[in-house]
């Protein structure tokens, strides 16, 4: 059984971590609801550019654009998204793990790494993995000048040959409590998955000038820069979500664990001031006896 006093420094030791993960909640839960707006503010935004250019793509018989041509594959990209820090329950191990699943089923066939977030990136690198570019992960307030550059840095990385295809591991935010691991495909983008993803149906049914495919070259690296906005976004919020319910979690234990010391720590002085009045009334029996 353990002593009042070391009891009493757990009980001093848990409130000290409890007070780290009440703040860590707080923010995690300011930093969601920036996250959240962000999100839901661009989704349709970015519906809508999808069903644009799947509209457009109908149009044109043969597009040349070097994001809609296919390339025999030699290589393959795979960007992975994770957070800078950890405190986030599982989020970054079920990242890593999809991650890790889908490099493995490309056995037989070279693959390239470009990882986002510091999690991600000391794992994969501790074991080896050829990772080529590694970035910081933006936080909740990062500019849109800065997810750009994001996302021209990955589209410089297709269109100079290094890779032949592009896929992306990350996170789509449900709510708090869910956050749903998930690899897509994004270059080259495919016109056919592109109208099957779309919730319109609608034929174009306007005039495009000059035409179609110069129109939808000039849209092609805008939707894949948004594509990857909302990708960005979606694992600002799935991360900030599984944060909040680890911290929400952690300091659920905690004070269930101040419970129990607490219960501990009674019974323990209430174990001592009886064993005390046991030696004194014993004490006071073997003086009554010596008289």
């Amino acid at each position: 059984m353990l002593t009042q006093k070391a009891i009493r420094r757990k009980i001093k030791v848990v409130r000290n971590i409890q007070k780290i993960t009440r703040a860590m909640k707080m923010v995690a839960t300011a930093k969601l609801k920036r996250a959240q707006e962000r999100v839901v503010q661009s989704r349709p935004y970015a519906i809508r550019m999808l069903e644009l250019v799947a509209s457009l793509a109908t149009l044109v018989e043969r597009a040349t654009h070097v994001y809609l041509t296919p390339r025999p594959i030699k290589t393959r990209g795979l960007v992975v998204i994770t957070s800078e820090k950890g405190l986030c329950g599982g989020y970054n191990g079920n990242l890593i793990r999809l991650a890790v699943s889908t490099l493995e089923s490309w056995a037989g066939t070279r693959y390239e790494l470009f990882t986002l977030g510091r999690k991600g990136t000391d794992f994969f690198r501790r074991r080896d993995y050829p990772v080529v570019k590694a970035l910081p992960f933006p936080g909740v307030n990062a500019r849109a000048a800065e997810l750009t550059g994001i996302a021209d840095a990955i589209s410089s990385w297709y269109v100079s040959g290094a890779v032949d295809e592009v896929f992306f591991v990350y996170a789509v935010f449900k709510n708090v409590v869910a956050q749903t691991p998930t690899v897509v495909r994004l270059l080259p983008i495919d016109p056919a998955s592109l109208r099957s993803q779309s919730t319109s149906k609608r034929a174009v049914d306007h005039e495009v000038e000059p035409d179609a495919e110069t129109v939808l070259s000039e849209l092609l690296p805008r939707y894949f820069r948004y594509q990857v906005h909302q990708y960005l976004l979606e694992a600002m919020a799935s991360e900030n979500g599984a944060r909040t319910t680890a911290m929400t979690a952690a300091t659920d234990n905690a004070d269930e664990l101040l419970e129990s010391l607490t219960l501990s720590y009674n019974k323990a002085r209430q174990w001592a001031i009886t064993t005390e009045l046991l030696d004194i009334v014993g004490g006071a029996e073997a003086l009554k006896n010596v008289h």
